[in-house]
């Protein structure tokens, strides 16, 4: 692996998840590829222990007998889309990230880190006070004469306490820069820290919708449909896609992530790997999610969706995009399912502030990073 090169040339190590989830993965390849893009090595630190070896399983039980009984049976009449899932999520890996070793636990990581000129952290929930590899994503080791950089970084949380401050605290002093990917997150660092902390765009809004259209598998469904897709609440995304299939006829297409139930879709995917979530939506009519990268790809293809509030604690990162664009209509509350009515606006309001906070973003990356 390459490390500290005195020759001129940057070599940029990122820490960020590299797990299954569709927009963890996406948003890592959109770092990765957005500073190749500018000419620099970069490597994406491998951190996956055994947990997350076991998370990512198709056969992976958890709970009561019954429930794992439960969880058996539909595993096995989904098993040939869950393999596909993993299999595809697999392939997306291997073809665009460039990795290194794996590092297997916290102590390995932080007593031998590989070595970069400049490290970043981000973008998604690294710095979640709560995490249990805080201190791989936090970087909790001497950097030498290295750089530490946050990028897009997110808490995950609602609420700055004495005692996150008490733990975040120590483990930033050391960074180079620092951005985060709410603004609640950035007001927040900077009072602490007394110095600047900078607002930016998650990285997918980094590449153009051509960079995106490049790596995306389109699916070969015939007819319009609506896409759902769903991290904690599929039943109410369920019946607000209902609704507009009342008004438009279109087909309900489902990703399933949840395989312990049956749900009213016309069609439910499961073997939807990364580049295959975003060609739903490329293709899709109208969205209806309650995932923040689901969101966002929404947005960067220009798709009429809405955005349900199913984790009202965690939902931060949707409101601080939302307030920048303008657009709390297209947000659905616990509340407000009842008497959701069907809207076919597309044009988001304040797109120009969106794209003035790209370009902020890639100036501080150019700052920060690059220099």
């Amino acid at each position: 692996m390459k490390g500290i090169n005195t020759a001129g040339e940057k070599n940029i190590g990122i820490v960020t998840f590299l797990y299954t989830n569709y927009g963890a993965l996406l948003q890592a390849y959109a770092l990765q590829r957005y500073l190749k893009n500018e000419n620099f090595n970069v490597v994406n630190i491998y951190f996956k222990t055994i947990e997350h070896e076991n998370d990512s399983r198709v056969f992976n039980f958890y709970g009561t007998f019954k429930s794992k009984i439960s969880q058996l049976f539909f595993t096995l009449i989904r098993y040939r889309g869950l393999k596909k899932r993993k299999l595809r999520t697999d392939l997306f890996k291997n073809k665009y990230f460039n990795l290194s070793p794996i590092y297997r636990t916290i102590e390995d990581f932080i007593s031998r880190p590989p070595l970069f000129d400049i490290y970043i952290s981000g973008s998604d929930q690294v710095f979640n006070p709560y995490g249990d590899y805080r201190d791989v994503f936090y970087l909790n080791f001497d950097k030498g004469r290295s750089k530490k950089i946050a990028y897009s970084a997110s808490f995950g949380i609602n609420e700055f306490t004495d005692d996150v401050t008490r733990m975040v605290l120590p483990l930033v002093q050391d960074f180079d820069a620092i951005s985060c990917r709410e603004k609640d997150g950035a007001d927040y660092l900077r009072d602490v820290l007394g110095r600047e902390v900078f607002w930016v765009a998650d990285p997918t809004f980094l590449l153009k919708v051509e960079e995106w259209d490049e790596i995306c598998v389109l699916p070969k469904l015939k007819g319009k449909y609506i896409f759902v897709y769903a991290l904690a609440d599929e039943k109410s995304l369920i019946e607000i896609a209902k609704r507009i299939k009342k008004k438009t006829g279109f087909k309900i297409i489902c990703v399933r992530g949840n395989t312990r139930d049956f749900i009213s879709a016309d069609k439910c995917i499961y073997g939807c790997g990364p580049a295959e979530f975003i060609g739903l939506i490329r293709k899709a009519e109208y969205v209806v999610t309650d995932s923040y990268h689901g969101t966002i790809f929404s947005i960067i293809f220009n798709k009429a969706f809405y955005t349900f509030i199913s984790r009202p604690k965690v939902a931060s990162r949707i409101y601080s995009l939302f307030n920048l664009l303008e657009c709390s209509d297209r947000v659905v509350t616990k509340e407000k399912i009842d008497c959701f009515t069907f809207d076919n606006k597309v044009a988001l309001h304040n797109t120009e502030k969106l794209e003035e906070m790209i370009r902020h973003s890639r100036v501080f990356i150019s700052k920060e990073i690059l220099k």
